[in-house]
């Protein structure tokens, strides 16, 4: 397989975003976003990050992003997690808040996040589940490779 082959591998698969930890989920998302929004996003250090994994400010006010890893929790968990976010964003005040997570989310779920997080939240588009960033992370090819977490056990090892 030539190097120019990996590289259309890799782009056709769909991660599950298991081979990340929380961190690294994080530096995914805030890549990810941050190109599909046409912003960066300032990265905090570990620890508590006071309901917000990247800050975009701007004169307007600010775009938070959070990124949950919950891949093995599933929707309740995040839901349930969302719930005690909430007093966060409103503290927070953003003026647009993002939410990427390695959930898989069908339309429904959407709608019970939005309910969840208010008013910061302009619509369920900024809501970014696996199917979202999977997309994003087609048409970003260059974050899929500079995230080698994300797919070095998912490549073959290559024999010259």
């Amino acid at each position: 397989m030539t190097a120019g082959e990996l590289g259309f591998h890799r782009r056709q698969m769909k991660y599950d975003f298991a081979t990340l930890s929380a961190d690294d989920f994080e530096d995914l998302a805030r890549d990810l976003i941050g190109r599909e929004c046409g912003v960066r996003f300032e990265a905090f250090t570990t620890g508590t990050d006071d309901g917000m994994d990247g800050r975009h400010a701007m004169a307007t006010g600010a775009v938070i992003l959070q990124a949950k890893h919950y891949l093995r929790s599933g929707f309740s968990k995040l839901k349930s997690k969302m719930r005690e976010e909430r007093r966060s964003i409103d503290e927070l005040a953003p003026q647009r808040y993002i939410l990427a997570t390695s959930v898989a989310l069908p339309p429904a779920n959407k709608e019970d996040l939005a309910e969840i997080i208010g008013a910061a939240l302009i619509s369920t588009g900024d809501i970014f589940g696996a199917d979202d960033l999977n997309a994003s992370l087609r048409s970003h090819s260059n974050i899929e490779t500079a995230h080698q977490k994300l797919w070095q056990q998912n490549t073959p090892v290559l024999a010259w």
